[in-house]
């Protein structure tokens, strides 16, 4: 089974509650909210009707590039048995694989929240 890793925050020291993993098999849909915003659900981790979210900052109108380097993202295999989409290194900036997959989406944030 393929995860997706995202992590959030201030730095790698403040990532309380900032971090999701989930089961890529898991997304229900992927969503343009806005021009610089892209929506992923999940089905939520406790079993109940609610939803997991990852929101997605990017550059303007670029939701279905967005997409298309998400579902690129939810179809990889790693050897390590996940998929880092956002995160840190110890003390550093928040880094963005998913801008390697296209360099036009220009993802500056993501945000996993849990229900």
């Amino acid at each position: 089974m393929n995860y997706i890793y995202t992590c959030n925050g201030a730095s790698a020291t403040n990532a309380a509650n900032d971090a999701l993993m989930f089961p890529a098999n898991r997304v229900s849909r992927i969503d343009g909210v806005s021009a610089t915003t892209t929506q992923i659900y999940i089905e939520a981790h406790d079993g109940t009707a609610d939803c997991d979210e990852i929101t997605i900052t990017h550059a303007s109108l670029k939701n279905k590039e967005v997409t298309a380097a998400v579902v690129k993202m939810l179809q990889m295999q790693n050897k390590d048995g996940f998929v880092v989409m956002s995160g840190f290194d110890t003390l550093t900036d928040e880094f963005f694989p998913i801008n390697n997959l296209d360099t036009t989406i220009a993802v500056t944030d993501i945000v996993g929240t849990q229900s």
